[in-house]
């Protein structure tokens, strides 16, 4: 089904999808921030052979999408991608964003990915015009931010001329790979702890922290244990993320040293036989294993559940 009268609805042919990636097999967890009715998360489905399913979070921001996609089973975890903030770690964001702003996505998804401590690809489709065309100051520092992060950028010509919603929009096809690991920076800062200025406050900051899609709504007053289970959330992810990054530091300096001394004695024995890869994969399970089980706990209170449809719940 077409909703023409979302301006911003152009489903992605799987032809552009497989031009887009290349042939790359997108694993692990992935984020879809314009999920649309979920072409592209069946796509990235469809080509996971063998392996383990990928685990993919949308957002939509369109609620009859949300509901194909919910429908469908589709993770949707939030419905403006613009103020997504979350301590997920993925390993590719692949993404075919509103051609009428582009720029503020793709961006959007680059800030996400510097922050991140583990590895990272971005694939992104956007009009033609947003690389060409750098008139406003966002564009020029999107295409700032591409240059220094080594991007890949192709352009296509008729890619939705006989897409489900056809259009003769020219597109550039932007591939960033983040192959760093420890390098991220801290989004502990970003999220507020909450205050006195009502429920609607709560409800965003709870959102916001829990990455999760909750109504507003839904939460109608001050939930003071919950707001001591998110306080002890987000203490717990810091120290995760930061026992990462000194992990790491570790690794890095101990390869070092082992190397530059090597041949010399056998008197690094400690260095050699404790130099262990860093495993992002672990940071990821350690964090979404502690999110789940916090969900559990704030599901848990009185205060919480009896403010939830069944179907939130």
């Amino acid at each position: 089904m077409i909703y023409t009268d979302n301006k911003d609805f152009y489903p992605t042919p799987r032809t552009l999808f497989d031009r887009l990636t290349e042939g790359t097999r997108i694993h692990g967890r992935i984020l879809e921030p314009s999920a649309g009715k979920g072409d592209l998360v069946q796509y990235i489905q469809d080509r996971r052979g063998h392996g383990d399913p990928p685990r993919i979070d949308a957002i939509e921001n369109d609620p009859r999408l949300v509901d194909i996609l919910t429908g469908a089973g589709v993770s949707v975890v939030w419905d403006d991608f613009l103020t997504y903030e979350t301590y997920k770690e993925y390993d590719f964001i692949v993404m075919n964003p509103p051609f009428s702003n582009g720029v503020a996505h793709v961006l959007k998804a680059l800030e996400i990915a510097e922050n991140q401590l583990s590895y990272c690809e971005i694939f992104a489709i956007v009009n033609k015009e947003t690389i060409d065309n750098a008139f406003s100051t966002r564009r020029q520092e999107l295409l700032c931010k591409l240059e220094s992060h080594n991007a890949s950028i192709r352009y296509v010509s008729g890619a939705f001329s006989d897409a489900e919603r056809k259009t003769d929009v020219k597109v550039a096809l932007i591939h960033v790979k983040f192959p760093k690991d420890g390098g991220g920076k801290s989004i502990y800062d970003k999220i507020p702890f909450f205050n006195a200025n009502g429920p609607s406050t709560i409800a965003a900051e709870l959102e916001t922290a829990m990455s999760t899609y909750v109504k507003p709504t839904e939460l109608t007053e001050r939930l003071r244990d919950v707001e001591r289970l998110v306080a002890e959330y987000e203490t717990a992810v810091s120290l995760i993320r930061e026992a990462h990054r000194t992990s790491t530091a570790k690794q890095s300096f101990l390869s070092y040293v082992s190397n530059v001394n090597r041949g010399r004695s056998n008197s690094l024995r400690y260095v050699v036989q404790t130099r262990k890869a860093v495993d992002s994969e672990d940071l990821r399970n350690e964090i979404d294993k502690l999110r789940s089980e916090y969900w559990e706990l704030i599901l848990g209170t009185d205060d919480f559940r009896k403010m939830l449809t069944h179907e939130a719940i």
